[in-house]
């Protein structure tokens, strides 16, 4: 026994002294890449020149975590193993931070070049990770352009998110839920939902009990695509009948199968797919009118007054114009006026016919107002400002009614 562990260690020590001897020398941009993680495989398949990559992980053929298992049939596959990496003799190693550490210290030691990539995952870090390995590949331009249509496909997602946002929970085998700091937590608040499990304290990837999603009723629960090759027994929680008997509750996969798995360009198409989602679950509301500002100027307007009007003056409450002279009494009457708007504590004067200085108790303004200032939309005319957008100088309309001039 103790003579076979000397024989080993002395086969370990050859193979290392050997191992350093021939490591081959690094060029710029690399010839051989090998990818030891499934996250890598997906930046380096994306991005690698035609006959640059020569390995990547078994992994990169699981449909359920690679959204390029079609690709990866091309390529050699590897278990991250060191006796892989130095088969292969590559220029450079890609992995992820959490993939076979050991693995990653010995081939250092052994004088390869290796470069890491985290483990923490979120749309942010997405872009960055795809120049980060296009420097790397030497495929810089190319990176570039793949980082910007990301960039500008998530905003124009985000662009269009609205209240409300309904409750979503990424549920995985055994029950264990995507929280806070997640990639699937990015995801959802990009395509408009909140994250339940965030919401009850779940940091990472954690337990979340059965009974918690049963209580809590979120709109939507984000299930695993496919049961695998070996499906077992904790496939199985996230389809429980209890989930099932949720009434209001959808329950599906909702994003392609390992779209969101890993931090790539794939992550997109999750994001479009659950905004869809969001749109057909609940419609927007009405986005509240921007903060008044002031309006100075002179505009020409119109409405309707229980009197007929001679000389008026606007209040923050309506109209208060002289008494109505005509038999009728106080009949609803069309007017016509001017009116200058200001900040306060200006009340706007409103100019009229005939020259009677009699006031009356306000009447409520119940029509249309137009006035001049910068706007470009319908507005709200407020006590002493018109609540208006910024920019343009087109002129505004606002409806007013009771109570105090607010527009309902």
């Amino acid at each position: 026994m103790f003579h076979g562990r000397k024989r080993a260690s002395l086969s370990f020590s050859l193979f290392l002294a050997g191992a350093a001897l021939a490591i081959p020398a690094h060029a710029e941009p690399p010839a051989r890449v090998m990818s030891l993680n499934v996250c890598t495989d997906q930046l380096a398949m994306a991005l690698a020149a035609p006959g640059q990559l020569v390995s990547v992980s078994f992994l990169a053929r699981d449909p359920d975590l690679s959204p390029l298992h079609r690709e990866a049939e091309r390529y050699p596959v590897n278990r991250g193993m060191a006796e892989d990496v130095f088969l292969a003799r590559p220029d450079l190693v890609v992995t992820g931070t959490y993939t076979l550490h050991n693995t990653t210290q010995l081939l250092k030691r052994l004088g390869f070049r290796v470069e890491e990539f985290s483990f923490v995952q979120t749309l942010d870090t997405i872009p960055r990770d795809i120049r980060r390995m296009g420097a790397l590949l030497g495929r810089e331009e190319k990176a570039e352009a793949m980082a910007a249509d990301f960039e500008a496909g998530l905003a124009e997602v985000e662009a269009d998110r609205c209240e409300p946002r309904p409750t979503a929970l990424a549920y995985e085998q055994n029950g264990v839920a995507l929280g806070k700091g997640t990639l699937a937590d990015t995801v959802l608040a990009a395509a408009g939902f909140r994250n339940l499990a965030a919401e009850e304290g779940v940091e990472g990837m954690a337990p979340f009990p059965l009974e918690l999603v049963v209580e809590k009723k979120p709109d939507i629960v984000i299930v695993p695509g496919g049961d695998g090759d070996a499906p077992s027994l904790g496939a199985f929680v996230p389809r429980h009948p209890a989930l099932r008997a949720l009434p209001a509750t959808r329950i599906g996969a909702f994003v392609p199968r390992g779209s969101w798995s890993c931090g790539g360009p794939a992550v997109l198409e999750a994001v479009k797919a659950l905004h869809a989602l969001r749109r057909e679950i609940k419609s927007c509301e009405a986005p509240p009118l921007p903060a008044p500002l002031p309006l100075e100027g002179r505009g020409k307007g119109w409405g309707s007054a229980r009197s007929a009007p001679k000389k008026n003056s606007l209040t923050p409450c309506g109209l208060t114009p002289t008494p109505n002279p005509s038999p009728q009494g106080a009949g609803l009457s069309h007017m016509d006026f001017e009116f200058l708007i200001g900040p306060p504590p200006l009340t706007p004067p409103l100019k009229g016919e005939g020259d009677s200085e009699v006031s009356a108790p306000p009447s409520p303004l119940r029509g249309g107002v137009r006035g001049g200032g910068p706007g470009e939309a319908e507005q709200r005319l407020h006590p002493y400002a018109i609540a208006l957008p910024q920019g343009g100088r087109e002129p505004v309309r606002a409806a007013v009614a009771p109570p105090c001039g607010e527009a309902p």
